[in-house]
């Protein structure tokens, strides 16, 4: 959950850079100071802070990680200092164990992630904190997770340019990308006025049962939205449909700022009704509430679609 941190996203790196090696691609933004590394990396190497909304404490830190990203996330008993930092959110506020390994694994428009991702040796942290001083609260009054995701996102498309970055990681959405895929996702939604939902949050698709798929977005958490489900026979929709109709649900909220609810329809691929149930739990992991998304009228659904605890069923019990 967001707390010290309420964003933080990764440059994967062939080497360990140094602060110095990061000033020329940081000349657009404001400095305040730099700070020596702790003694314990996963709580934060030799960083440099960064104004972001500075009426509010808000700073943006990044640092320099002289290590491989844990995607373990460590152990209370062999690695408790990491499995700490985690549980605090110095990796992200969402990240999860193994979430390189899943984003590597879904990484659809970038096939050469499996060979590429491995090489990487370090990595820069990239967060988001209003704790600037003793008394600050954590998330005061004001805080936008949209604008917080487009500062960093700038920042990690300043950093993507060192020779030595080889891609950038959202553990909190699980998405991996090179500078080439970042820049023309960027540059694709700036000039359509649109939020680069493929930069933040994945788009994924497992083989649920025989006759069945499933796809699901992960990373709206940044957003404070729940995450979606798409659920539907594979013979009768085209992926490619479902992707869309799930990058269109959250740009629905966020457009139209009407809340989905509960069994609400959806307009959806095939010119079916696509019906949606708030899960307090996903078919895959990580751990998140979803929408789950199924067209209406569909036959033989998969029992563990719908043998799960619904939210609705969560908020009308008697405390």
């Amino acid at each position: 959950m967001k707390g010290l941190f309420t964003q933080g996203v990764a440059i994967l790196t062939a080497q360990p850079l140094a602060l110095d090696e990061l000033r020329s691609l940081l000349s657009e933004y404001r400095v305040l100071r730099t700070v020596k590394p702790g003694a314990d990396w996963p709580l934060g190497g030799a960083s440099a802070l960064i104004d972001y909304r500075e009426e509010i404490n808000g700073l943006a830190q990044i640092d320099t990680v002289d290590h491989p990203w844990p995607d373990g996330m460590g152990d209370p008993k062999n690695d408790p200092t990491i499995f700490y930092a985690w549980s605090m959110g110095f990796f992200g506020p969402f990240a999860y164990p193994r979430g390189l390994k899943r984003a590597t694994e879904q990484a659809c428009s970038w096939p050469d992630a499996k060979t590429i991702v491995p090489r990487h040796r370090a990595f820069l942290r990239i967060r988001i904190t209003y704790m600037a001083g003793p008394d600050a609260p954590v998330m005061p009054a004001g805080v936008d997770p949209l604008h917080e995701l487009e500062f960093v996102t700038g920042l990690a498309q300043q950093l993507l340019k060192h020779p030595a970055a080889l891609c950038y990681f959202n553990p909190n959405g699980e998405v991996v990308a090179p500078a080439f895929i970042f820049r023309d996702s960027v540059e694709y939604h700036q000039k359509h006025d649109l939020p680069p939902f493929d930069l933040w949050s994945n788009v994924r698709l497992f083989n649920l049962a025989p006759d069945w798929l499933l796809m699901d977005t992960v990373g709206l958490w940044q957003l404070d939205m729940p995450d979606h489900e798409a659920v539907f026979p594979k013979d009768h929709f085209n992926p490619s449909d479902v992707s869309k109709f799930l990058r269109n649900a959250p740009l629905y909220v966020m457009r139209g700022g009407r809340e989905i609810k509960d069994n609400d329809t959806m307009d959806g691929p095939a010119d079916a009704h696509w019906q949606a149930v708030r899960f307090l739990r996903p078919l895959v992991k990580p751990p998140r509430e979803v929408f789950c998304w199924v067209p209406q009228g569909s036959q033989s659904i998969p029992k563990q679609i719908t043998n799960r605890e619904r939210v609705a069923e969560m908020s009308s019990r008697p405390s």
